[in-house]
Order: structure tokens, then sequence, then C-alpha cells
């Protein structure tokens, strides 16, 4: 019957209840039936979950809803939960939550769910306070995806603890303070370590603050990652993961209870932590950890006044001046260099250490304009040609807009340089409409190089008197520059070709190249289809055969035949009539290729010469 169940017969299951009762009675009386329903479930066939609930005595387990869940048959589930009573299992509820199934979770499913008939339980008047969260699922929903994200992201529903799934737990999650009154008053026995750190984890501080009221004794710390019967301790790892949890959101009300609920046994893992808080800008938590552990923070092997000003935090530089910390000129270096001008203003203002040209240097580096600006105006240790470079390095063209115009120690010709070597057109003709640079022939050579056209149509346009222009097509194809040769074209420089077209040959975009040059009236030479050949581009061949009149030479065939490019040689014979050497059969012997070989034999047994046939003979080929 299980089978038949799960593959869908009816006709079989009527059978065998009509013809076999006492079969089935058997059946029946040892509870092997519970899985036939749950198997009709998963696979969806209504009819044979009706036909099996109609026969009165056969049962079914928790993980028939479960099944239709997984299978998003929700008129399964509203027929067993409308005449089953077997209810749902938190696993159901999970499922449908995560896959956002919101059919499952209206009111009629929910109130039928498991924790209600708890929270049900507890006393008169908890339940109407926690009806219109469940609505229409949406807090189920909210509920769930929150528990299970805490603290860290969700593995498996059973490693989650089952604290949080807890009427208690719901209460706490909504920051209901009243309900969580309600059940407390009920259930003294709740307000534990777990629940207490729950609400301290979802930032309730009102809650959290109530629950640490009701404690009579001392907490005993249980938080791990992991279900408690995997980890049923605290490690050094878990309590510094939890204490920045706790404090994620900079609430120092919160840090003080949490000191509270640790009631001095991590004082260790809350110093350790500081640098942590400081770097992750949580400042009011920072300064109030400071006041709190004072000496044990000072004590440790930290350059904390370096800490504090990479992390922003002025409060805590001002506290540290006032007690004659150690302040250098780079102090206010690092401040500059990360953009905190609140800093760099009070260090101004406070301290005789000053700076020193790295300050402007790494402002601008950085694209702290307003940095940069307060150090021009109030110091005057000035800057390096280091800022000009940097600025344009990372692409900062206010910064270098500035320099030009009010810092002439920043100037440096290796600018224009940069410009090109990392890409920064707007810059580059910023430093040209600056008039202030000369022509480099360095930075020429690498737009060039690097075949960037608009950089050297623009470098032209600067510098027209200092630069051949006939020249540059002709140079820019010789090293297959075709970017800078196909600007040049266009902006109305003659095309001239290089005498020597290898490297436009070799290149990757060589057939558009040559493409474009037929467009432009260019007469194709023999030569090139030569070099194509050996070089081993065949739809370049192919494109010299149809648009070159010259054709090509017995260098072609031999040269394929030389690299044993076969497919070339093939073509080239097909259609072709310059035909090869004898240095093509050679190149076939020496490359061992009696394909080859045969090939040319076959078409060109002129050539064979008696010695190159002779050693193809040593090689057994017939």
């Amino acid at each position: 019957m299980d089978l038949a169940a799960g593959f869908g017969h009816l006709d079989i299951i009527k059978f065998l209840h009509k013809n076999h009762p006492k079969v089935i009675v058997y059946f029946l009386d040892q509870q092997m039936a519970v899985a036939t329903i749950d198997e009709a479930a998963s696979w969806g066939l209504l009819e044979i979950v009706k036909y099996l609930h109609e026969l009165g005595d056969i049962k079914c387990n928790k993980r028939a809803i479960e099944n239709a869940v997984n299978c998003e048959n929700f008129t399964i589930v509203k027929f067993l939960l409308t005449h089953r009573n077997e209810r749902l299992t938190s696993q159901t509820i999970y499922i449908a939550a995560v896959a956002n199934h919101k059919d499952i979770l209206n009111e009629k499913v929910l109130t039928d769910f498991e924790l209600i008939k708890i929270i049900v339980s507890y006393q008169e008047g908890i339940y109407e306070d926690i009806r219109c969260w469940f609505g229409n699922g949406e807090m189920a929903i909210k509920w769930l995806t929150l528990a299970l994200e805490y603290p860290f992201p969700p593995t498996d529903i059973m490693e989650r603890k089952i604290e949080y799934f807890s009427p208690l737990g719901l209460a706490v999650l909504s920051g209901n303070l009243a309900a969580v009154g309600s059940i407390i008053k009920c259930k003294p026995h709740l307000s534990c370590s777990d629940i207490v750190e729950y609400a301290l984890g979802v930032q309730q501080t009102q809650i959290a603050s109530y629950l640490l009221q009701q404690q009579n004794s001392n907490l005993k710390l249980v938080y791990s990652i992991h279900c408690r019967a995997l980890r049923p301790y605290w490690t050094i790892d878990t309590s510094y993961d939890f204490f920045l949890s706790v404090i994620r959101e900079d609430n120092e009300e919160l840090l003080k209870l949490l000191i509270v609920f640790f009631n001095g046994k991590y004082d260790g893992v809350i110093v350790g932590s500081f640098v942590s808080v400081l770097q992750s800008r949580f400042y009011k938590c920072a300064l109030v950890l400071y006041e709190l552990y004072h000496d044990e923070i000072l004590s440790q092997n930290i350059d904390l006044v370096r800490i504090a000003i990479k992390s922003g935090h002025l409060d805590l530089i001002i506290r540290l001046h006032n007690e004659n910390a150690t302040f250098t000129s780079d102090t206010m270096n690092v401040a500059a260099s990360y953009g905190h001008l609140n800093i760099v203003q009070y260090l101004h203002e406070n301290c005789s250490e000053g700076c020193t040209t790295r300050a402007m240097d790494k402002a601008a580096a950085n694209n702290h304009l307003h940095v940069l600006k307060f150090l021009h105006a109030n110091r005057s240790e000035g800057c390096t040609p280091d800022a000009l470079i940097n600025a344009v390095r990372f692409n900062n063209l206010e910064i270098v807009e500035f320099l030009l115009s009010n810092r002439p120690e920043a100037f440096t010709p290796d600018a224009l340089f940069e410009a090109v070597e990392c890409n920064r057109l707007t810059i580059f003709n910023c430093l040209l409409d600056s008039n202030m640079f000369e022509f480099s022939v360095r930075a020429f050579d690498q737009a060039l190089s690097k075949d960037q056209g608009d950089f050297v149509l623009c470098y032209i346009q600067a510098f027209p008197q200092q630069i051949a222009v006939d020249t540059l097509v002709p140079k820019a194809l010789e090293y297959a520059r075709f970017k800078v040769a196909y600007e040049l074209v266009n902006a109305g420089y003659p095309l001239k070709l290089p005498n020597n077209m290898r490297w436009c040959i070799l290149h990757p975009e060589a057939l558009e190249l040559f493409q474009w040059l037929v467009s432009h009236g260019i007469e194709l030479h023999p030569l090139w289809m030569d070099l194509a050949a050996s070089f081993g581009t065949l739809e370049l061949v192919i494109f010299f055969h149809e648009k070159c009149t010259a054709g090509c030479t017995t260098d072609a065939i031999d040269g394929a035949a030389k690299k044993n490019y076969i497919a070339i040689v093939q073509f080239l014979i097909e259609n072709r009539s310059e035909g090869c050497t004898e240095a093509a059969f050679k190149s076939a012997v020496r490359n061992r290729s009696p394909t080859l070989f045969k090939l040319l034999l076959e078409n060109y047994p002129e050539k064979c010469s008696d010695s190159v046939a002779a050693d193809a003979i040593k090689l057994s080929w017939s």
C-alpha cells in the first residue's frame, strides 16, 4: 500500500483495502501505515490523501504537511490542516518562511502552530498581547529570519539556540517590554543567561536592562556559535565576537549593560577588543571603555595615538593630548592622510610638533581636497612633486588643478608621463592646458607604445612644432599601434606605410587593419601574403588571396610548411599557382610530418629531390 500511495495507484489501494482486509488490519495494527499518507503528500497526490483519510484508521506523522509544503502543494496542506490533527512542526514553518510561502503562514495555520499552543498555556492574557504579531504571517517571517541570523548567518535551524524560538524570545525580538514582563512574571525561571544574551544581541536596551534587574545571582555565560550540545562553553574567540556584535551600533547603554552581564569575568576580552572597537569607529563605546579600563588599555603595547588618529576619534585624541601622550610631526601627517580635517585643525591649534611635506602629499594622494586647502592656508611646510604625481595617479582632477594653481613646488614634468601611464586623459589635457609643461619625448613615446591614440593626438595639437607629423602613421604601423594610426588618419594626417609590416601581420586584429587599409585605397603587397602564410594566419591569407592582385611567391608555401601549417598549405595549393620549392619538402621531413610531405608530393613532385625523397624513405614513409 505504501508503494502504491507513493506511485499514485489509487485503484491498487482500493483493491488492497477491499480484497485483503486482514492484511490491512495487520498493517494498521503494526502502525506501518504511518508513512502512507506522508508518501502521497510528498508526491502531491490529493485524491489518495483524501481516500486514505476517509478510511479512518490510517494515520500520518507530522512529515505529511512538511512534505506537502516542500512540493508547494497548498491544496494538500489546507486539506490536512482542516481534516487532520497531526499539526505542524517548527521545520515546516521554517521551510514556509524561508521560501516565503505566505499561503502556508496564514492566520489559520499559525493558530494551529505548536508555538501558539505553548504561548496560550502560560497564562491568560499573554496570548492576546502577541496575537496581533502573527496576522498574515509577516511577523513570523521576520522573527524566524532575524532569529536565524543571530549572531551569525544561519547554517541549519537545528544549530540555533532553541530559547530564541520560545514565546519569550519572540517578545524580546519584538521589543515588547510589557509582554516580556508578563511572561517573566508567569515563568520567572525563563529569565536566564540565554535570554539576556539574546536581548543584548538584538539591541533591545530596555528589555536587557529589565532582564538583568530580575537576576538574583550572577549569570553564567553560555554563549557559543553552535548549539550548546556541540560547544557547551565559552572561548576567547566567541566572547570577543559576541562583545563586538552587541556594540555594533555604537550603543553605549548596551555596552554598560554588557559589562554588567560579564560581571568582571571577561575584562581581558573587553580590553583586548578595544583596538577593534576603535578601528570600527564605535566612538561612544570606545570612549566609555577608555574611561572604565584606562590603565589596562594604556598598559598594552600599542601606538594608541596613531590608532585613534586613523580612526578619526577626535575626543580620544583630545583626552590623550591632555594626558601628555606622545605626539610627533607624523601625527598630523597621518590625520591628513586619512582626511580627518577636525583632527588636523586641533593638532594645528594645540600641538607644537607641526607636520612635514608628507601631510600635503598624502592628502593629495587620497583625494582629501578639504585637508589640502587647510594645510595650504595655514601651514608652511608645503609639499613635494609627489603630491602632483599621486593626484594624477589616483585620478584626482580637482587636486591636480589646485596644485597647479597654488603650489609651484609640486610641479614636475613627470606628471605628463604618469597621466599617460595611468590612462588619465582628462588630467592629461588639464596638464597640457596649464601651459606649464614642455614637450616630453618620454611621455610621447609612452603614449605611442601603449597605443593611446587620443593621447598622441592631444600631444600633437599641444606641441605641433616638436613632432614630425608625416612620420607618425608609419611609425605607429611599424610597431602595430593601430589605435594611434586610426586616430591620426581620422584627424586628417597622411596615411603612409612603413617598410616593415611584420608586426601588423602578427597582430590579433590584423584582418581589421588590412580591411581598413584597403578601404583607404592602399594596394596590398605580395610579401604580405608570404608573411601571413609563414605566421599561420589563414584568414589573412584568404583575404590577401581575394584582394591582392599581385598574389604571392613560393615563399608562401615554403613558409607555411616550415611551421607545419597544413591548412594554409592546402589552401594555397588549391587556390594559388605560385607553387613551392624544395625547401617545403625539407621542412616536412624535418617536422616529421608525413601528411604534409604526401600533400606536397601529390602536387609538386618535380620539386622533391632524390636526397629529400631518400630522407623520407628512411622515416618509413611510403
